[in-house]
């Protein structure tokens, strides 16, 4: 248990000196991805218990969640991208322009396939196809109710609830994503229950059977909190994944 701490640790922060100091998209994904599977063999808090949430080991559940969502933001990928040659051509579900142009051809207003401009159009950069919606995700670190439901996104994404992870994947790297949400059309709200009220040390006297008192209450303390749920009559613009 002690040495794959440490080798995720150093992993860890290779990951981070990657993507925070040297600027590689690329890089980083590669290494987060060595390092993945193996944070994926720990429930999250069987892996803050190992690392001695962060006092043993320099490293905790939530800042290795909070790490890939870094990740998966800067990896948007597409556009001109000017005279940067490192610039990224697909984002990291493995799609560029030509993928994204046949899926925003489809436009509520029947109006045709536009082009990013200068301006740019919430995460789409650039001479990229301009998407015909954006997305507001909400993020964990801004909000604690929801770090404990989408604690454990490498736990929780190999196995069969893992949708619940990718779509949130999905969202992060999709040019349709805007970190702006006065000018989101949709918010994405994540979150790993269906996994996580599966595994009894999660949540204890929760399981799929029953109404789960500690996860509803979560949910309603991020919508509590949240002034974008309030902008229409019941959130009616509020995106949610439960797997089954």
């Amino acid at each position: 248990k002690v040495c794959i701490m440490g080798l995720i640790s150093l992993q860890y922060l290779f990951a981070r000196f990657l993507l925070l100091e040297v600027g590689s998209v690329e890089a980083a994904a590669h290494s987060f991805r060595l390092m993945d599977s193996q944070t994926g063999a720990l429930h999250p808090d069987l892996f803050d218990k190992a690392s001695g949430h962060g006092e043993i080991w320099p490293i905790t559940s939530a800042e290795v969640d909070s790490l890939r969502r870094k990740i998966l933001k800067a990896s948007v990928g597409g556009g001109s991208g000017g005279a940067d040659r490192r610039r990224r051509i697909k984002n990291a579900f493995g799609l560029h322009d030509e993928d994204w142009r046949s899926v925003w051809s489809w436009h509520p207003d029947g109006s045709q396939l536009q082009i990013v401009n200068s301006g740019g159009f919430g995460a789409a950069t650039p001479g990229a196809p301009k998407p015909s919606f954006r997305v507001y995700v909400y993020e964990p670190d801004e909000h604690q109710a929801l770090q404990q439901l989408t604690k454990g996104a490498a736990f929780c994404k190999h196995n069969q609830w893992g949708m619940e992870v990718a779509l949130h994947d999905w969202f992060l790297a999709c040019p349709c994503r805007t970190d702006n949400p006065d000018e989101a059309d949709f918010f994405f709200v994540p979150h790993y229950t269906a996994c996580l009220i599966n595994h009894a040390d999660t949540f204890p006297g929760c399981d799929t059977k029953q109404l789960c008192q500690r996860t509803a209450a979560l949910f309603e303390q991020v919508l509590t909190d949240s002034r974008h749920y309030h902008r229409t009559d019941g959130g009616r613009d509020h995106l949610f994944v439960w797997g089954s």
